[in-house]
């Protein structure tokens, strides 16, 4: 089935150091659903027009997917839209309700982390492989190279390669994402939360995966 490049998001969780005990790693990205959820890079340094323009490849990228399903046509009743990419407005206002109606929070203070996916898709993608980690792009509107050198973690910008894979498991049609061979860093942001996992908060910069992305112009993805 063909291979689709993300857009940028901003990654809300990770777990690719180490597979889990079915040898899977896994990844959340978060999708900007409008130029406001890229405010913050863009008061870093990040043209708008860079920032737009990601912006349109988000819709851009939830169509390519589906019609990769779609084509595929395993399972023609699967909603691609609606099964792989989560609302995050949405999910923010479940965790948000749900956190309330924890006796143990009474008279406290809505965790802040609780909206971290608000003005987002949510995407969830997984790997079987020993994955390649490279730096930005000069092209995308990087002022530097510093960044190249700099850790993956909850809350920074970055995007890889997925592919679509059907399954049916006791009558349970659909389709899964898998990310294909690498992962690129692409700007820093504020870390997300001050939790780890994937409900609404991320692990803090201390909690990050460090991996060291490749650095060298010629390793830039194209």
């Amino acid at each position: 089935m063909e291979i689709v490049t993300t857009p940028y998001g901003r990654f809300n969780w990770l777990e690719l150091s180490a597979p889990n005990d079915k040898g899977k790693r896994t990844a959340v990205l978060m999708f900007p659903k409008n130029i406001e959820a890229m405010a913050s890079l863009i008061e870093s340094g990040c043209p708008k027009e860079v920032a737009e323009t990601n912006v349109a490849d988000v819709e851009k990228f939830r169509d390519e997917v589906a019609q990769v399903i779609a084509d595929d046509g395993k399972h023609p009743k699967f909603n691609s839209k609606s099964k792989l990419f989560k609302d995050g407005d949405k999910y923010a206002d479940q965790a948000e309700e749900d956190w309330k109606a924890d006796p143990e929070n009474a008279g406290k203070d809505l965790p802040a982390y609780l909206g971290n996916t608000r003005g987002y898709w949510m995407m969830n993608a997984k790997t079987g492989f020993d994955l390649e980690f490279y730096g930005p792009r000069k092209s995308d509107g990087v002022r530097d190279d510093t960044w190249a050198d700099s850790e993956i973690y909850n809350g920074s910008w970055g995007r890889f390669p997925i592919k679509p894979h059907p399954y049916n498991v006791d009558g349970n049609k659909g389709y899964t994402l898998y990310i294909s061979f690498w992962v690129q860093k692409w700007a820093d942001d504020l870390p997300l939360g001050s939790t780890g996992g994937g409900s609404g908060g991320g692990g803090s910069v201390e909690d990050a995966v460090a991996f060291t992305p490749k650095a060298s112009t010629s390793d830039y993805i194209d």
